[in-house]
């Protein structure tokens, strides 16, 4: 076991599924890369208060012409944008570490106590 598995396939037996169990699959390290991409893209736009922000962030026409519209107030609307931006990636940092402590716990669970 090298932690990268996820426990229920360390021993063989049958997955969730095989019980008609639905299993939800989380990636720890793929949350925290989207945390970190989130505060990023936030970081981004308050650094260019001027230019073309949505061009630099992405290749999104519908959200570069967004973000162009709000340009009328664009201080406000920064504020409110980078505020969902790091919102979002608080809560992505959040998830990982539960998800990655709640798997940690189960994994520790289905090992069983030596007598």
């Amino acid at each position: 076991m090298d932690g990268n598995e996820p426990c229920g396939q360390l021993s063989g037996e049958a997955g969730p599924a095989a019980y008609g169990v639905a299993m939800l699959s989380v990636s720890a390290p793929e949350l925290e890369r989207l945390a970190q991409e989130l505060h990023g893209a936030a970081a981004a736009i308050r650094m260019h208060a001027q230019g073309d922000v949505g061009a630099m962030l992405t290749h999104d026409g519908e959200v570069t012409a967004a973000l162009r519209s709000v340009e009328r107030d664009w201080s406000r609307q920064r504020i409110a944008i980078t505020g969902y931006l790091d919102g979002l990636g608080t809560a992505a940092h959040s998830a990982a570490m539960v998800y990655a402590a709640i798997e940690e716990q189960i994994c520790a669970a289905a090992v069983p106590a030596q007598a």
